[in-house]
């Protein structure tokens, strides 16, 4: 005998949260973090088409360029 939680769609919604045809739509991978970006979620797009979470964002940014060029391209000068 076959058990309610093992119809597809029942499954589905177990394992996901969702209906299989409520599912969100992935947009890409976040270059911060690795995760799923789902359409409708706060991200950023790259010139070279990398996404990155929101709350990912500055983490990712000052990994990648550094507080020095981040307060150069701001116009700020570093004084000591």
């Amino acid at each position: 005998m076959e058990h309610i939680g093992d119809h597809p769609a029942i499954r589905c919604a177990m394992d996901t949260g969702f209906a299989p045809w409520e599912l969100p739509h992935h947009v890409g991978r976040c270059a911060g973090c690795g995760e799923v970006i789902c359409e409708g979620e706060s991200a950023f797009c790259a010139d070279d088409g990398k996404l990155v979470h929101g709350e990912c964002f500055l983490e990712y940014v000052l990994d990648r360029y550094g507080v020095e060029a981040i307060g150069d391209a701001l116009g700020y000068e570093r004084v000591e």
